[in-house]
């Protein structure tokens, strides 16, 4: 008999079996079927916990994959989390602090220049204690916004206190160093920054100074002289940017050794000579 699609649900219960016998019928004619099929019933035990036992690996498998997979993204998650600012997005100050060691050691191990640039915004605490705390925040995220705009990709931005940044710049001296500092200043400036539930905008203004690595410096040392050129920054009038112009060189170490080491032997040279 064919089974109609479009049989009603009345009509479905009519033709299946509704007593327990007519379903131990069923079952028996099934399993009998099966044995046919495998032969005995221990092949048909042993097929059916094979399967079983194959479906099972395959599941906790499939499981543990997806348990190492969310424990990465986890992990991943963690890491962003420990090293990101998060009402910016920028890195924070223990990021910039493992990121400015790494520098020097780059610089001392392979000669490759990088420049820091501190950049503070001027009064802002006015704009906190007039507006809130909530237009603080906006208009700190405007000004990340405003620097990324103007750095490259190798750069790196990092939020290192409430209203201070901090920018590495990866094989820029000093002299463009300033250039890009001005850049940064320029665009801020250029900000009319909307604030919520009112029709007035902030304008706001940075201070920044700047500093290239040298050979002989820490990360405390370095760090100091571009604050110190934010401090100079700030008591010529704040909105511009200073730049600690590079001093001669220490020579490298390992430099000066060799260069000593060459005087040495000219010495002995000419004395043999004599």
């Amino acid at each position: 008999m064919l089974l109609q699609p479009a049989l009603h649900d009345s009509t479905w219960r009519k033709l299946l079996p509704n007593t327990p016998a007519l379903w131990v019928t069923v079952f028996a004619s099934t399993l009998f079927i099966c044995i046919g099929q495998f032969g005995s019933i221990d092949r048909l035990q042993s097929t059916v916990f094979l399967n079983v036992g194959g479906v099972g690996l395959i599941a906790c498998l499939g499981l543990s994959e997806v348990s190492r997979r969310h424990n990465e993204r986890e992990i991943v998650r963690l890491r962003e989390a420990a090293t990101t600012d998060s009402l910016t997005g920028v890195g924070n100050r223990r990021s910039f602090d493992q990121e400015l060691s790494r520098k020097i050691t780059q610089f001392q191990r392979y000669g490759t220049t990088c420049s820091l640039l501190i950049v503070d915004a001027d009064y802002f605490k006015s704009i906190n204690d007039r507006w809130g705390h909530d237009v603080g925040d906006v208009v700190l995220k405007a000004l990340v916004h405003a620097m990324s705009s103007t750095l490259r990709d190798i750069d790196l931005l990092f939020r290192i206190g409430g209203e201070e940044f901090a920018a590495l710049l990866p094989e820029t001296e000093s002299s463009k160093a300033m250039i890009a500092a001005e850049r940064i200043r320029a665009a801020v400036s250029e900000l009319e920054i909307p604030i919520p539930g009112s029709d007035e905008r902030l304008r706001v203004t940075v201070s920044i100074g700047g500093s290239e690595i040298q050979f002989v410096d820490c990360a405390e040392g370095w760090f100091k002289r571009a604050d110190e050129a934010l401090y100079d920054a700030k008591r010529r009038g704040r909105n511009r940017a200073e730049v600690c112009v590079s001093q001669p060189e220490a020579s490298h170490p390992e430099a000066s050794q060799a260069e000593a080491s060459q005087a040495e032997a000219s010495n002995k040279m000419a004395a043999y000579s004599e």
